[in-house]
């Protein structure tokens, strides 16, 4: 529990591209669902947008894991 809580708070102070780049990071593939656990508690509306455009667009959803896990 503290490590999700301080993961959500680093989520929720950080910039969009810091969100983009953690999702684009190969070596984080494996953990991609339970990054959208933190991303979708979190309120930071840039991390939001990052999700958005990586993974929840519907034009673009790839992985429908982590459209369901985030949605």
């Amino acid at each position: 529990m503290e490590a999700f809580l301080a993961l959500l708070e680093a989520v929720n102070h950080a910039q969009k591209a810091d969100i983009l780049a953690i999702l684009k990071d190969k070596s984080l593939q494996d953990i991609t669902t339970q990054l959208m656990d933190v991303i979708g508690a979190s309120s930071n509306v840039e991390a939001h947008e990052a999700v958005y455009q990586i993974y929840v667009n519907p034009s673009k959803a790839v992985r429908i894991d982590v459209f369901e896990r985030y949605d």
